[in-house]
């Protein structure tokens, strides 16, 4: 089955924050979220929050015991999402500040 094509939106192909959708190819090789966010970093936030959930499934059976660690574990995985949030957000307003700078001096960016 062949997959659909995507419809880019922008009307500029450099300011398209997807670079298959303009072009039209799939990527190939890593996921696009990779570029953005390192794997360990999302690994450790989805244990983290497979840990808060388990310890709040056992909190509703047995509460004296598994209150409190699950709700310090979900604090920490909150706490993980946050760092990979503004991480994400980094580098996207990095890449924005590329494109900006591309638009006014294309030599500028290597």
């Amino acid at each position: 089955m062949e997959r659909p094509r995507l419809v880019c939106v922008a009307l500029d192909a450099r300011r398209c924050w997807a670079p298959w959708c303009c072009s039209g190819a799939w990527p190939s090789g890593r996921a696009e979220y990779e570029k953005v966010l390192a794997q360990n970093l999302i690994d450790r936030q989805t244990v983290a929050h497979f840990c808060a959930f388990t310890l709040l499934l056992l909190a509703v059976v047995w509460p004296q015991w598994f209150v409190y660690p699950a709700g310090m574990v979900l604090v920490l995985a909150n706490g993980l999402l946050r760092r990979n949030l503004i991480s994400a957000v980094r580098v996207y307003r990095l890449h924005m500040e590329k494109i900006a700078l591309l638009e006014t001096s294309p030599a500028a960016v290597s």
